[in-house]
């Protein structure tokens, strides 16, 4: 099998980064000639586009209730450049997507209803303990699990 033929077979199954794209056909023992080459064709005919694989998988990383922090550490770690990473996060946002900090409230009033709980008097420091590790989980800060407990007990006082 040549470098084209392994190199689309392997994103023929999903999309990939540029940088897996090359790792792939690296590990496969093809020449840095022969890789390159392939991954100039498959950027011309847009089978290679990071800029795309990361809106989509910033879209995909929201939809599963990750922060920004883990969603553009899982981005560079598919080997998308920091900045690549960053604007898709900013591009999702400004065009509609959830911001991260109703992805964090989300996240932790699933776990509110969950536990059936209805007022701020159930709201103890189990829940919340449950609630930080889940958004620790996620890639959240320490600021956003701060900020999303006011937000669930303010919403525990208006609903009840």
């Amino acid at each position: 099998m040549n470098a084209y033929d392994a190199g689309a077979k392997y994103v023929a199954s999903r999309s990939r980064t540029v940088s897996e794209v090359r790792k792939h056909l690296k590990d496969k023992g093809f020449e840095p000639g022969e890789i390159e080459a392939v991954i100039s064709d498959f950027t011309d005919y847009g089978y290679l586009d990071d800029c795309r694989y990361s809106a989509d998988f910033a879209a995909y990383g929201a939809g599963k209730g990750w922060s920004d922090r883990r969603i553009a550490a899982e981005l560079e770690k598919r080997g998308v450049d920091p900045e690549t990473g960053r604007d898709a996060l900013t591009e999702y946002v400004r065009e509609g997507g959830i911001s991260e900090a109703d992805r964090a409230f989300a996240a932790a009033l699933s776990i509110v209803r969950s536990s059936d709980i209805l007022s701020r008097e159930e709201f103890t420091e189990k829940v919340k303990g449950r609630i930080g590790r889940r958004l620790a989980s996620y890639g959240y800060s320490s600021g956003i699990f701060y900020e999303t407990l006011r937000r669930i007990e303010r919403y525990l006082e208006v609903e009840n």
